[in-house]
């Protein structure tokens, strides 16, 4: 994973799929309606990209372009420890490429992400036309006060909730279904947030009593999710883990 700026991003080519019919656009046709519907000044804007594709010129020079990417914009708009966000992102390399536009937060202290209500995630196929996405940025950034206050509401729940040690195993439990039933989460998630808390030395332990919050271990989960997983997935699978706690 690469960090870069708006300017190094614009300044990579075209991303070619091999052996495919599809044609993309150069980065900045997807990213530039974005920031201008977003509004924010230009270095509030972070990028992240992956799976870089190398080509050498004749003159021995290389082209660079990454099929992957992920822009995030502060809104400089604290909730609890946790800035306020807008990301867009695609995946060009997939066989259904796609565009997805989401409102969020990430903590402060450990950079999780944080979703918790589906309609602040919108997806769709990039043959499929993709105007909506910089509709739904638009929307995003004019109601993120009101998804703060949402999302103020749900820490307070989520802190106020306490497992006793048969209810954390229950949770567990439930998590572990749900993953293997939908296949949308994954089980390794779930094992890896039991690990962390089974961990007297992790900072998501349980407490004396063997017990936790859900915020907790929630936090747990989405750890995973920061550390582990690839950056066009971070969205979708942090908001499998809160529709654990929030339905």
């Amino acid at each position: 994973m690469i960090i870069q700026t708006i300017d190094e991003l614009y300044n990579t080519k075209i991303y070619v799929k091999e052996n495919s019919t599809v044609s993309f656009a150069h980065p900045e046709k997807y990213v530039e309606p974005f920031i201008q519907r977003i509004g924010v000044p230009r270095d509030r804007f972070s990028v992240k990209v992956a799976d870089p594709v190398t080509n050498q010129n004749d003159d021995g020079s290389t082209n660079i372009a990454y099929p992957r990417v992920v822009v995030e914009a502060d809104l400089q708009h604290e909730v609890s420890g946790h800035q306020s966000i807008i990301g867009m992102l695609y995946a060009l390399d997939l066989s259904k490429p796609y565009i997805s536009v989401y409102n969020g937060k990430i903590a402060s202290a450990c950079t999780n992400l944080h979703i918790f209500n589906a309609d602040h995630l919108h997806r769709v196929e990039l043959l499929g036309g993709i105007n909506s996405v910089y509709d739904y940025a638009e929307k995003y950034f004019n109601n993120f006060e009101a998804e703060s206050a949402e999302f103020e509401r749900t820490i307070q729940e989520l802190t106020e909730r306490y497992f006793e040690h048969e209810e954390y195993i229950k949770m567990l439990g439930k998590s572990l279904q749900y993953a293997i039933k939908t296949k949308k989460l994954g089980t390794s998630a779930v094992i890896f947030a039991a690990n962390q808390l089974e961990d007297s030395k992790s900072k998501y332990s349980l407490d004396d009593n063997g017990g936790t919050t859900a915020w907790n271990l929630f936090g747990a989960m989405t750890q995973y999710v920061t550390d582990k997983v690839s950056i066009i997935e971070k969205p979708s699978k942090t908001l499998e883990i809160a529709k654990l706690f929030t339905n």
